[in-house]
């Protein structure tokens, strides 16, 4: 697949349904995707989701994302797919980083996750998926 030839890492930062469906179709394409997780009650079943499908899992404190990120060296496509860190800048302008911020509702107006839960509630006609 094409992704390969651009990037040398792709990595995961996100949970849920959209972040493990998004992730199968990668692997199922070929791609050699990472999933990065923070420590929290939510990562057990994402690790458990990695586990079973020979997915390169990576576990690390919230406070250590910026120093992880910015210790990547490697052309790297994040995925950032309900995910709750908010990428500072100094990540956000870093050369050999690319980054896909899916949130399923319009920013501002719906930060929270999950947005798209009071998207529907308010019957929003759009949501919106950023490209940092």
């Amino acid at each position: 697949m094409r992704i390969n030839n651009i990037y040398t890492r792709v990595i995961v930062v996100g949970i849920g349904a959209v972040a493990t469906s998004c992730i199968l179709e990668l692997k199922n394409r070929g791609v050699n995707v990472e999933v990065l997780a923070t420590r929290s009650n939510t990562v057990l079943s994402m690790k458990s989701f990695c586990e079973r499908n020979n997915i390169d899992y990576i576990e690390i404190e919230v406070e250590s994302i910026t120093s992880f990120l910015m210790s990547i060296t490697e052309k790297t496509l994040l995925l950032s797919i309900s995910n709750r860190y908010i990428f500072p800048n100094t990540v956000i302008t870093k050369d050999n980083l690319e980054i896909i911020n899916y949130h399923g509702a319009l920013l501002p107006k719906y930060p929270a996750i999950p947005p798209a839960r009071f998207a529907l509630i308010l019957a929003e006609s759009t949501v919106n998926l950023l490209i940092l």
